[in-house]
């Protein structure tokens, strides 16, 4: 078996935790901050959400550019983008200007995360693509699992404007990392020659980002406004959520993608949207109780089943996007899939905060509760898209490689079988 911690590998990895970590030590105090400016959740909710939107349009342009142009040409400029983006937060002064930057960030998060996941595709093996996809994405729930808690400690000792720019500095470091990584775009003589790039939807991964379009809905008001939530329920550090959150989710990931790989995609994939359900019912139906780790035992509860459930859906539902395309489109299929998850968080803000401005934070976790169900509807209507067929491309491919999908979520009597 083709070994997956390869030093391209450990490196692309890095990189995105180190994006993630710069990322998740400013968003999560964003509310908290803005709540200097105004006392409206809605508002507060849509300026932390506008960022995703951003990131939308400059993916559906991204995609096509990384699979013409090379990863590389993307990341280092996109990094660039970002570190000198991350600064500009010390320096806004209404909601006004957040927004602006939130719109900048969004750009540059989408152009980074773009290319760092086309090039952990390309250097994955195929066999181990969903076990691969998942161990990639532990850097995200590592980044998330400590940059939460060291940004709202930052900002309790040494207020916002230390924290937006630790913030860039942490980003810094993975664009000097990006400076030493090669590209690892495999030649297609047979594609066309690059002529720019060409704003469009992969189709062939259009079954899992619709599904984790509506299951990252209640995720971007999970994310939003939990910190205003914890603090009502009595927490001391609001980042312990997300800490507990991102555990779990780095747990559940290490097993994730093997299970899937092993007993396919629409078993893992129903009872991780059917926990994520029952998850955010709970917070908001018992978030009090006894406290553990700081939290309320219903929050507390509530965060880890959703981690459970969460955490299994998403790296699965990549790897899914990535195997029903050739290899030319890898990057246009990543940039679908993510184009969908942001859209589902930064709707997902903007309408849960708004029915959290009627109803209350309770509430609205509450009716956040039906999108993973409206996710598993469309798990089960598209689920034949899930059992993909096709011989497995070369372990390692080379150029002129055939661009055949391999199969992930099959099953291994599925895979005797061919």
């Amino acid at each position: 078996m083709e070994p997956l911690w390869t030093a391209s590998f450990a490196r692309i990895t890095f990189i995105q935790f180190l994006t993630f970590a710069a990322f998740q030590m400013v968003t999560p105090v964003l509310p908290l901050y803005l709540s200097r400016f105004t006392a409206n959740e809605a508002l507060i909710g849509t300026t932390v959400g506008v960022f995703t939107l951003s990131a939308v349009v400059v993916r559906l342009w991204m995609g096509p550019l990384v699979d013409r142009r090379g990863r590389v040409r993307v990341l280092v400029p996109g990094l660039v983008l970002f570190v000198a983006v991350s600064a500009l937060y010390a320096v806004t002064v209404s909601v006004g200007t957040v927004m602006l930057v939130r719109v900048l960030h969004g750009a540059a998060f989408a152009a980074v995360t773009t290319a760092v996941s086309a090039m952990a595709a390309d250097v994955i093996p195929a066999r181990r693509r969903a076990e691969g996809m998942g161990l990639f994405g532990t850097s995200v729930n590592l980044a998330q699992s400590m940059a939460p808690v060291l940004g709202f400690a930052l900002v309790s000792r040494l207020d916002f404007v230390p924290t937006f720019l630790m913030g860039a500095a942490v980003g810094a470091v993975g664009l000097v990392l990006a400076r030493f990584q090669p590209e690892t775009q495999v030649p297609d003589p047979a594609a066309p020659p690059a002529r720019g790039a060409r704003i469009g939807l992969e189709p062939g991964a259009l079954a899992p980002s619709l599904l984790v379009f509506l299951a990252s809905m209640g995720f971007g008001g999970f994310m939003a406004l939990m910190p205003l939530y914890a603090a009502e329920q009595g927490a001391g550090n609001p980042g312990v959520v997300f800490t507990v959150l991102a555990i779990t989710v780095l747990g559940v990931r290490l097993v994730a993608g093997r299970l899937a790989d092993r007993w396919g995609a629409v078993p893992l994939t129903s009872v991780g949207l059917a926990l994520s359900a029952a998850a955010l019912f709970i917070i908001g139906a018992w978030p009090g109780g006894f406290r553990a780790a700081g939290l309320p035992a219903g929050l507390l509860l509530g965060t880890v089943l959703y981690g459970l459930g969460h955490g299994s859906v998403t790296p699965v539902a990549q790897g899914v996007a990535i195997a029903r395309v050739p290899r030319s489109r890898w990057g246009a299929a990543s940039a679908t899939f993510f184009a969908f998850l942001d859209l589902g968080i930064g709707l997902g803000a903007s309408a849960l905060g708004a029915v959290a401005e009627a109803a209350g934070l309770a509430a609205m976790y509450r009716v956040s509760a039906g999108l993973p169900l409206l996710a598993l509807a469309v798990l089960l209507a598209t689920r034949r898209q899930w059992l993909l067929a096709g011989r497995p491309e070369p372990e390692a491919p080379s150029p002129g490689a055939s661009d055949a999908p391999a199969p992930l979520g099959t099953g291994a009597r599925e895979a005797r079988r061919r």
